[in-house]
Parts: structure tokens; C-alpha cells; sequence
């Protein structure tokens, strides 16, 4: 069963896949032509929320990405802007893997930081935030549950962050009982509307 999210939370998810690339061009500083490149969300991997489980299907960000501009962010700070898409500081591009992201980082005391920490190995990872626009959720064999995220909104790719977490998690869970009570709705419904018939067949 598909359902639409309409309270529109933003929600966050970590990937460990970032990647860091120098490409100084001839005569400029090399500071100013650093150049970090990885993944922001990876298709069909299922990730475990804590008792309930999610994958992003292929495609979800086509919409958004055609319509939205996003920013880069460090440690999820409006304030410390590391790229923008409409700017073209920031390049997102779907592909047979996830979402691919490359970001050019402005010459700054946070950028550099930032810089030198995915160089030693102290970051890793990058995080991206979203509103939900379409999801669909399905009941495993072992009693679990599964969220597909069919459409997103992507509000941020986030770079820097030192302890990812999921403190919106409470979000997905909410969503989830949004969802089962809408089944046990249309359940009901279809039980009455059985039980109608009968009535009108014995009346027969």
C-alpha cells in the first residue's frame, strides 16, 4: 500500500563513502580547487532504524533534484555553507548506485578543516536531509517492517559530522503507525463491505 507523508519532517540518514580528491588547477592556490566526491544515499540497501528497516528505491531524488536547490552544509550547519547546487559549487547526479555528490569547497577556515579531518580519517561519512513525499511500507516473514522511500525531497547533503545519529528516527516510526492504521481501516472496510453482501444474498 503507497502512503503520502504530509507533515513534511525532516528526517536524516548517514552514508560512509565519502571520498576526498585534490585537483589544484595551473597557477591557483590548492586550497581554493579541493573537491570532495562520494555518495550521499545509496539505492536498495536497507538500513536498521532500530526495529524497523529502510531502503531508498531507484529514482527517489529524480523530482527533486529537477526542481529543488541544495546545499552543503558542514555538520549540519545552515551557517557554514560548503556548496550549492545553484550555484554549480555543488554537482548531485543519480546513477545505478545512489546519489552521487561532488562538491567544491570554498576557500574557508571550516572548509579546510574539513578537508584535513577526511584526509586523516577522522570523517568518513556524509549525512542528507529530506522531507518525504512518497513511501510504501510492507510486513517481512520474520514480523519486521520495511520502509521504501519512493520519492524524497532532499533538503541537504551534510559533511562533517563527527557522530552520525538518527534523532528523527521517531518519525519513521510514526509514519509506520500512520500506516498500519490505514490498513486495519481499509481491512474494516472490506470486512464490512463482505459482510453486506452475505446479508444481501440470504435476503435473496
Amino acid at each position: 500500500m503507497e502512503t503520502k507523508n504530509t507533515a513534511a519532517e525532516l528526517e536524516r540518514r548517514h552514508v560512509n563513502s565519502v571520498e576526498v580528491r585534490l585537483a589544484p588547477q595551473a597557477g591557483e592556490a590548492e586550497s581554493s580547487q579541493r573537491t570532495i566526491e562520494g555518495y550521499a544515499a545509496l539505492f536498495n540497501v536497507e538500513t536498521d532504524l532500530g526495529g524497523l528497516y529502510e531502503r531508498i528505491a531507484r529514482g527517489a531524488f529524480t523530482e527533486s533534484l529537477a526542481s529543488g536547490d541544495v546545499r552543503a552544509l558542514y555538520n549540519h550547519d545552515n551557517n557554514l555553507v560548503l556548496g550549492r547546487t545553484k550555484s554549480g559549487t555543488l554537482t548531485l547526479v543519480e546513477d545505478e548506485k545512489g546519489l552521487r555528490f561532488s562538491c567544491k569547497l570554498p576557500d574557508t577556515s571550516y572548509a579546510r578543516d574539513l578537508s584535513d579531518l577526511l584526509k586523516r580519517g577522522d570523517i568518513d561519512g556524509c549525512s542528507f536531509g529530506f522531507t518525504i513525499e512518497d513511501e510504501d511500507f510492507e510486513t517481512r516473514e520474520d514480523g519486521s517492517y520495511l520502509r521504501e522511500l519512493r520519492k524524497v525531497n532532499l533538503i541537504e547533503v551534510t559533511l562533517g559530522c563527527t557522530f552520525p545519529a538518527y534523532p528523527t528516527t521517531s518519525i519513521s516510526l510514526r509514519s509506520l503507525e500512520q500506516w498500519k492504521e490505514s490498513r486495519e481501516r481499509e481491512e474494516f472496510r472490506s470486512r464490512l463491505y463482505i459482510a453486506k453482501l452475505k446479508l444481501q444474498l440470504m435476503a435473496m
